[in-house]
Parts: structure tokens; C-alpha cells; sequence
């Protein structure tokens, strides 16, 4: 059985790849309080939106709302069976333009908001998600949908499909999304984070951050405990991640908001996948998974954080999934992850979380057989750790002593 981190707990699932780690647990891995928290709770961002919607601050979830304010949402009216159907007509119909469809996605997505299940139990009885995934597809499709118009179809029906597997878990839910793999949803979002080209082109970085955003929202929901999408995704588990990879080269010199909150997504869902053992070694390894992961943090040569908390604790904590998950070469790729580490401290020594995955990397690293005691002493790394001693707005005696023992390892 190889163990699977799911929010405050670990469980265990039957798995055809091997990981190396069988049983393995990791206590110094940070548990949060219930198993929708995630590792981001402190670390507020903009939320995916389709235009003219107003943003506000991320909830507390694994997944992505597009808007946390329960009371607005309780608020909004939601539809009649008559009005529902009236709107998804409006998506598939040749008699409604794009800029027609386009406002009735606008209209699903502020429904969706609601989180009222009621609505969700509608929207499945209308089969709204084939309607939507019919959508995208048909965008695809038409090679006289072009340009930012384009762009803003890929958006909006991806900030549908997002919000909709934002709800925290549930049957309904769970239904919809399964019906989502069931009308080859997955493959038109992939061909949908084709569509970005590279480079600044805001449309193209509005659209690729709606579609990441659903593959989050979605991998949460398909982490589940249901053995029935857990066996459908595994068998595009590899091409969404190889996906993201060739994204995440695309946005390397890329700078900017966009490029972050995009690249914070991606290196969410990867640690999903790595968690839930859809990885091998050999393709890691093979495809050069690291070096493109740390690309995105260097630019002229230089190591950088891109001043976006959020996305350096998802890459860290992505870093130290692989490590759990026994993706990493011992001898290699710890040398590799080091500048990284400490630029995470230096910048952001004030986050548990991203603390605790950098101890256990580099304790893991300092135990390890390849010894990379001096490489890790080389780094630097010892200075930002000397000082969360020093530091009075640390207060936690216990991970005070895990970091003096570890720099006794280094300099041993």
C-alpha cells in the first residue's frame, strides 16, 4: 500500500506503481485541521474570474472558489428548472452568438457561486456539465473562433467547470465531475491548455489560468475516496501532468501576476498527483521533471521567488511530496533543489508550512546515502536557518530544536 496525504490524514489505496515508500509515513510533514485545509490557507490571492465578475479572497480549500462570501452568495437568486435550461440552450445552439454564450456562462458561473446543492442537483439533472464540455469542445473546433474572443470561450467555460468541482465533496458533485470524464472533459481542457502560445498575451494567460484552475478544483474532487474516478483519471493522469510541464516551460520567462497565479495552480495539482501515486520514478527521472519545475525560479541565472508566497510553498511542498514519493535521484537532485530552499527561507521565513517542508527535504538529504552534507553546507543554508532561532516571532520551541539538531547534521 503506499500512503497517500488527503488534508489532516493519511490513507491508503491499492496501487499498480510501485513508489519505493510502502507504508512510509512523514510526521514532520505540517497536518491541517480538517481535510479540505490546505498549505495556501494564510496565503491569500486573487481568484480566477470571468470578466465583469468582481473578485474576492480565496477561501480556505484545497480547491479555488472565485468568490468566499457566503452571505452574497446565499443571496443570489438561483434559477427555475425553465431559466436554467434557457441559458444552457444558449451554449449549444447555433441560433445564439458567441457573445450570447459567453454572457450565459457568466450567469452558470454566478449560479455556481451559490454552492447551493440543489442547484448542483439541476444542473446535473440538465446534464449542464456535458452542455458546458459540448462548448469547449465545439470552441476547439471552430477555426473561425479566433483571437481573444476565443480566449474568453475557453475562460468562461473553464471558470464554470471550476467552480462547479470547487464544492466541497459531495455525491452530487462527485456525479457531475464523473460525468465531466465520462464526456471526455478532460481532453478538451487539455486541448484548451494548448491553446496558450508563450509569452504575454493576456487573453491567452486569462484562459490558461482558468482552465489550471479547474484542473485544481477538479483534482480535488477526483483525490476522493471514489475508487470508480480514481481508476478513470489514472489513465490521463500522465498526459494532464506532461501538460503542465510543457506549460510551466512556456511561462519560465514569463513575468508577472498571471504567470504566478498560473504556475501556483500547476504546481498544486502536480503535488496532487504525485500524493495519489500516478507517477513513476522512470518518468520522472526520464523527463527531466525537476530541472523544468525549477526553471520557472531563475531568470539571467539568477534564483528568485517571483514575490508570490503562495506559489514557492506549493513548488516546496511539491518538492517534498517527490521526496516522500521517492520521484527524487538521491545523488542528484538535492544539489539541485538547494538554491531554491534558500530562497523560500530568505523571503519567507514567517510561513510554518513552507519551514516545515524545507527542514524535512534538507533532514532527508543530510540522512541520505549520498551525503550531501557539504553540497547543502555550500548553499548557504545555514544562515536563514540560524536565524528562525534568533527569531522572536517564532515561537515553537519543538521546531526550534528539529532546526538545531538539523544544523548539527550539516556541519557535522
Amino acid at each position: 500500500m503506499a500512503t497517500t496525504r488527503k488534508g489532516n490524514k493519511k490513507t491508503a489505496r491499492s496501487s499498480d506503481i510501485s513508489t519505493g515508500v510502502e507504508g512510509r509515513t512523514d510526521s514532520k510533514r505540517p497536518r491541517t485541521a480538517t481535510a479540505t485545509a490546505t498549505a495556501t490557507a494564510s496565503v491569500n490571492e486573487e481568484a480566477v474570474l470571468p470578466d465583469n465578475i468582481n473578485s474576492a479572497s480565496e477561501s480556505n480549500s484545497n480547491a479555488v472558489t472565485a468568490n468566499n462570501n457566503d452571505d452574497d452568495d446565499n443571496n443570489r437568486e438561483l434559477p427555475t428548472p425553465a431559466e436554467l435550461s434557457k441559458e444552457l440552450s444558449k451554449i449549444v445552439s447555433d441560433r445564439y452568438s458567441r457573445e450570447e454564450s459567453i454572457r450565459a456562462l457568466k450567469v452558470l458561473f454566478k449560479w455556481a457561486l451559490t454552492k447551493d446543492v440543489d442547484f448542483f442537483k439541476l444542473f446535473n439533472t440538465y446534464a449542464g456539465i456535458v452542455r458546458v464540455v459540448d462548448f469547449l469542445k465545439a470552441t476547439m473546433n471552430d477555426i473561425h473562433c479566433k483571437g481573444s474572443i476565443r480566449m474568453k470561450c475557453i475562460e468562461n467555460a473553464a471558470a464554470v467547470i471550476a467552480q462547479i468541482a470547487y464544492t466541497e465533496e459531495n455525491e452530487i458533485v462527485t456525479k457531475i465531475v464523473a460525468t465531466l470524464l465520462d464526456c471526455d472533459g478532460i481532453n478538451a481542457l487539455i486541448a484548451a491548455s494548448e491553446e496558450y502560445t508563450g509569452g504575454k498575451n493576456v487573453p491567452q494567460l486569462k484562459a490558461v489560468r482558468s482552465v489550471w484552475r479547474a484542473f485544481r478544483n477538479l483534482t480535488c474532487v477526483l483525490s476522493s475516496n471514489s475508487l470508480m474516478i480514481q481508476e478513470m483519471i489514472q489513465d490521463t493522469s500522465i498526459i494532464i501532468f506532461g501538460t503542465g510541464i510543457d506549460i510551466m516551460s512556456q511561462l519560465k520567462s514569463v513575468d508577472g501576476a498571471f504567470a504566478s497565479k498560473i504556475l501556483n495552480d500547476l504546481f498544486y495539482t502536480l503535488t496532487t498527483f504525485a500524493n495519489h501515486d500516478y507517477l513513476t520514478k522512470k518518468y520522472f527521472q526520464d523527463n527531466n521533471i525537476l530541472s523544468k519545475c525549477l526553471e520557472v525560479f531563475k531568470k539571467n541565472g539568477t534564483w528568485n521567488s517571483r514575490t508570490c508566497e503562495g506559489l514557492i510553498q506549493n513548488a516546496v511542498d511539491f518538492f517534498d511530496m517527490c521526496r516522500i514519493k521517492n520521484l527524487l535521484d538521491e545523488s542528484l537532485d538535492y544539489k539541485l533543489i538547494l538554491p531554491l530552499l534558500v530562497v523560500a527561507l530568505k523571503n519567507f521565513p514567517l510561513n510554518y508550512e513552507m519551514r516545515c517542508y524545507v527542514v524535512s527535504i534538507l533532514d532527508y538529504a543530510c540522512s541520505s546515502e549520498a551525503n550531501n552534507k557539504k553540497s547543502i553546507l555550500r548553499s548557504g543554508v545555514t544562515e536563514p536557518l540560524v536565524l528562525l532561532l534568533a527569531s522572536d516571532e517564532i515561537n515553537d520551541e519543538d521546531e526550534k530544536n528539529k532546526v538545531r539538531t538539523l544544523i548539527s547534521k550539516i556541519i557535522s
